[in-house]
């Protein structure tokens, strides 16, 4: 009885340390993916040309043409991030709010840890 107690005693710390190793390997998992993710995402937008940007902005303000203006002022602050002027060389220069949209799901990471007694 006293070796089974003794085994108890040294096996229930190592499997409580197997599970949290467990947890933090999902984490890491988790945090791969999503550095994963966000390299493909970098590598679209780095992909995506002057010319692209001109073609999607043609096409968006063809299909605008017949909209309502309040419907067209709502999409406009939508698209646009921030206009700037030069004052001295009147170069006016519009940010564009321009989302990258994927179609990987994957869960975030949860911060719940199981706390197992002694």
């Amino acid at each position: 009885m006293n070796i089974t107690l003794n085994y108890a005693k040294c096996v229930a710390p190592l499997l409580r340390a197997i599970e949290v190793h467990e947890r933090n390997l999902e984490s890491l998992i988790a945090q791969t993916a999503a550095i994963e993710q966000t390299a493909n995402h970098s590598q679209v937008l780095r992909e995506i040309s002057e010319a692209d940007v001109a073609r999607m902005l043609i096409a968006m303000a063809e299909s605008m043409q017949d909209l309502d203006p309040h419907v067209l002022k709502n999409i406009l602050q939508g698209m646009v991030e921030r206009i700037t002027l030069d004052p001295e060389t009147l170069i006016c220069c519009i940010h564009y709010k321009i989302p990258v949209i994927s179609r990987d799901l994957v869960a975030s990471p949860t911060r719940f840890e199981l706390v197992l007694p002694p």
